[in-house]
């Protein structure tokens, strides 16, 4: 990415995030009555922007985060992390967006799952980023299924949608900057959710992937060590090559 481009995302990402937050602050108070009282009708409405308002600040987000990846700025803060908890905070944060799209999101996972060492918010941004990814493709009253496995060596978690699938031509490419699928809906899609998931497992010593056919759905994966030891090799080598 060149110096002119990373700059002028910097730019448009710190003008954005103030009006947005602006946008949901109101859209709360309208949704807590603090503005009188609103009918069913323009409740709904209110979703509505409060669910797009939360894709913008998404956006804005990623803006920031690849601007400070592509320059080596991204710091890690360190914690033992419970995935299953990451998909709770997600489902939460995104209930609005999967209300407007008529959509559930499900979770399966053992109750004894131990936690990873990872940084918190950067794999809520991950799990965030497939969850949302998941929203603009699966069609209304459908299931976003998530499932967390584990052993002893590595944490897997895989989400799957039931819309339209990725090309096999595409799979390889999807996790790529600006990467925006041919033929199917991109609202809301800057083409960087993805490569930001890639980079943070890069990161933490993980990988990510995705499966599809056509017309069956896509499964996005991301496996990461459960060793302390080996997620401090992966980011002593991050550091080392930014």
């Amino acid at each position: 990415m060149t110096r002119p481009r990373l700059d002028v995302l910097s730019m448009l990402a710190h003008d954005l995030k103030a009006p947005v937050v602006s946008i949901r602050q109101a859209c709360a108070m309208f949704d807590d009555g603090l503005l009188g009282e609103v009918s069913g009708e323009q409740l709904e409405v209110v979703g509505m922007i409060t669910a797009n308002a939360a894709t913008l600040e998404r956006m804005v987000g990623d803006f920031l985060d690849i601007v400070r990846c592509v320059e080596g700025a991204t710091q890690l803060h360190m914690e033992q992390v419970h995935l299953p908890a990451i998909v709770h905070a997600v489902a939460r944060q995104l209930a609005p967006t999967l209300e407007a799209a008529h959509l559930t999101l499900t979770l399966t996972a053992a109750a004894d799952l131990p936690p990873v060492w990872a940084d918190g918010a950067q794999f809520q941004r991950v799990v965030t980023n497939l969850v949302a990814n998941a929203v603009r493709y699966a069609p209304p009253a459908s299931a976003i299924e998530v499932a967390v496995v584990g052993d002893a060596t590595n944490q897997r978690l895989t989400l799957q949608d039931h819309g339209p699938g990725i090309p096999a031509a595409d799979l390889d490419s999807i996790f790529s900057r600006f990467w925006q699928g041919e033929g199917v809906s991109t609202s809301g899609n800057c083409g960087l959710g993805l490569f930001l998931c890639r980079a943070i497992l890069d990161q933490h010593g993980g990988r990510i992937w995705a499966e599809s056919e056509a017309g069956q759905g896509a499964r996005f994966s991301f496996e990461i060590p459960v060793d302390r030891r080996a997620t401090a090799r992966a980011l002593a080598t991050a550091t080392a090559t930014a």
